[in-house]
């Protein structure tokens, strides 16, 4: 089982909670193929980012939070590169969860991901040194 998965599974374990399985949303746009692993909670729902395109972001978490979820947990564990468009998706999609009333976090940045989410001074909009757990819980307060 992959590490980000075994932390999914933990959150909800310690909370005495069975995690539902796994789901994976695949969004074919021309030659390129985004996937986005996604797994619903009671309060939230938590995004696995699987490669670095996430352009159709919001129309994944949209759904999700107009069927009552908190927020929602952008784990970026599987991205080593962001492209310019994937940087405003995520922005975007943070903005539009705000003026909603929920909560959008990022979780497990690499190094190479925080450096860029500090040059663009996104540390102002997102905390960059959350691992699952933290923004998890985070999400539910």
């Amino acid at each position: 089982m992959p590490a980000y998965l075994k932390s999914h599974s933990r959150f909800y374990v310690n909370r005495g909670l069975k995690p539902p399985a796994p789901s994976l949303t695949c969004v074919q746009l021309s030659a390129m193929v985004i996937l986005m692993q996604v797994q619903e909670y009671d309060q939230l729902v938590a995004i696995t980012i699987e490669n670095d395109q996430c352009g159709t972001l919001w129309k994944t978490i949209e759904p999700y939070l107009s069927a009552g979820k908190k927020g929602v947990v952008l784990d970026l564990s599987q991205v080593g590169y962001l492209n310019s468009v994937s940087i405003a998706s995520i922005i975007g999609a943070r903005n539009k969860t705000s003026t909603a009333g929920k909560k959008m976090v990022v979780a497990n940045l690499r190094d190479s991901i925080k450096s860029i989410f500090r040059v663009l001074k996104l540390e102002r909009l997102f905390d960059l040194d959350l691992n699952y757990d933290k923004a998890a819980e985070l999400v539910c307060k």
